[in-house]
Protein backbone atom coordinates (compact mmCIF):
# COMPACT_ATOMS: atom_id res chain seq x y z
CA UNK A 1 0.00 0.00 0.00
CA UNK A 2 1.38 3.38 -0.97
CA UNK A 3 1.30 6.28 1.43
CA UNK A 4 1.09 9.95 0.53
CA UNK A 5 4.31 11.93 0.77
CA UNK A 6 4.98 15.64 0.67
CA UNK A 7 7.53 17.14 -1.72
CA UNK A 8 10.45 16.32 0.54
CA UNK A 9 9.42 12.66 0.78
CA UNK A 10 8.06 12.74 4.33
CA UNK A 11 4.81 10.83 4.88
CA UNK A 12 1.68 12.92 5.30
CA UNK A 13 -0.55 12.19 8.27
CA UNK A 14 -4.05 11.85 6.78
CA UNK A 15 -5.91 11.05 10.03
CA UNK A 16 -6.80 14.67 10.91
CA UNK A 17 -7.94 15.37 7.35
CA UNK A 18 -10.08 12.23 7.17
CA UNK A 19 -11.70 12.90 10.56
CA UNK A 20 -12.41 16.51 9.54
CA UNK A 21 -14.03 15.40 6.27
CA UNK A 22 -16.13 12.81 8.10
CA UNK A 23 -17.38 15.33 10.67
CA UNK A 24 -18.21 17.93 8.02
CA UNK A 25 -19.92 15.35 5.83
CA UNK A 26 -22.13 14.32 8.76
CA UNK A 27 -23.12 17.93 9.32
CA UNK A 28 -24.02 18.33 5.66
CA UNK A 29 -25.34 14.93 4.64
CA UNK A 30 -27.74 14.30 7.54
CA UNK A 31 -29.87 17.45 7.06
CA UNK A 32 -29.92 17.12 3.27
CA UNK A 33 -30.86 13.45 3.50
CA UNK A 34 -33.63 14.38 5.94
CA UNK A 35 -35.02 16.95 3.51
CA UNK A 36 -34.90 14.50 0.60
CA UNK A 37 -36.60 11.72 2.56
CA UNK A 38 -39.22 14.09 3.96
CA UNK A 39 -40.13 15.35 0.51
CA UNK A 40 -40.20 11.80 -0.87
CA UNK A 41 -42.51 10.58 1.88
CA UNK A 42 -44.79 13.56 1.34
CA UNK A 43 -44.92 12.93 -2.42
CA UNK A 44 -45.62 9.22 -1.91
CA UNK A 45 -48.46 9.99 0.49
CA UNK A 46 -50.08 12.52 -1.84
CA UNK A 47 -49.62 10.23 -4.84
CA UNK A 48 -51.13 7.17 -3.18
CA UNK A 49 -54.03 9.20 -1.82
CA UNK A 50 -54.71 10.58 -5.30
CA UNK A 51 -54.52 7.15 -6.93
CA UNK A 52 -57.01 5.73 -4.43
CA UNK A 53 -59.38 8.69 -4.89
CA UNK A 54 -59.12 8.64 -8.70
CA UNK A 55 -59.75 4.88 -8.89
CA UNK A 56 -62.84 5.15 -6.72
CA UNK A 57 -64.20 8.16 -8.66
CA UNK A 58 -63.29 6.91 -12.16
CA UNK A 59 -63.89 3.19 -11.79
CA UNK A 60 -66.46 3.20 -14.58
CA UNK A 61 -64.05 4.94 -16.99
CA UNK A 62 -61.29 2.42 -16.29
CA UNK A 63 -63.70 -0.50 -16.77
CA UNK A 64 -64.95 1.06 -20.01
CA UNK A 65 -61.39 1.36 -21.33
CA UNK A 66 -60.75 -2.27 -20.46
CA UNK A 67 -64.04 -3.40 -22.04
CA UNK A 68 -63.12 -1.56 -25.25
CA UNK A 69 -59.87 -3.48 -25.54
CA UNK A 70 -57.35 -1.14 -23.94
CA UNK A 71 -54.47 -2.69 -22.06
CA UNK A 72 -54.43 -2.26 -18.30
CA UNK A 73 -51.65 0.31 -18.64
CA UNK A 74 -53.65 2.35 -21.15
CA UNK A 75 -56.74 2.14 -18.94
CA UNK A 76 -55.05 3.54 -15.83
CA UNK A 77 -52.75 6.03 -17.55
CA UNK A 78 -55.01 9.07 -16.87
CA UNK A 79 -55.14 8.12 -13.19
CA UNK A 80 -51.36 7.79 -13.03
CA UNK A 81 -50.75 11.08 -14.81
CA UNK A 82 -53.07 12.95 -12.44
CA UNK A 83 -51.52 11.31 -9.38
CA UNK A 84 -48.01 12.15 -10.57
CA UNK A 85 -48.95 15.80 -11.18
CA UNK A 86 -50.38 16.16 -7.69
CA UNK A 87 -47.54 14.24 -6.03
CA UNK A 88 -44.87 16.48 -7.56
CA UNK A 89 -46.76 19.72 -6.92
CA UNK A 90 -45.43 20.37 -3.37
CA UNK A 91 -41.83 19.73 -4.44
CA UNK A 92 -42.12 22.00 -7.46
CA UNK A 93 -43.71 24.73 -5.33
CA UNK A 94 -40.79 24.58 -2.87
CA UNK A 95 -38.36 25.26 -5.73
CA UNK A 96 -39.91 28.64 -6.52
Amino acid sequence: MQCLNDRSGNPINMVPLVSYVQSVSKLIIVPILGMILGNAISAIGVGLNTVQKEFSENRDKVETYLAMGASRFEAVKPVGVEALKLALLPTVNQMR
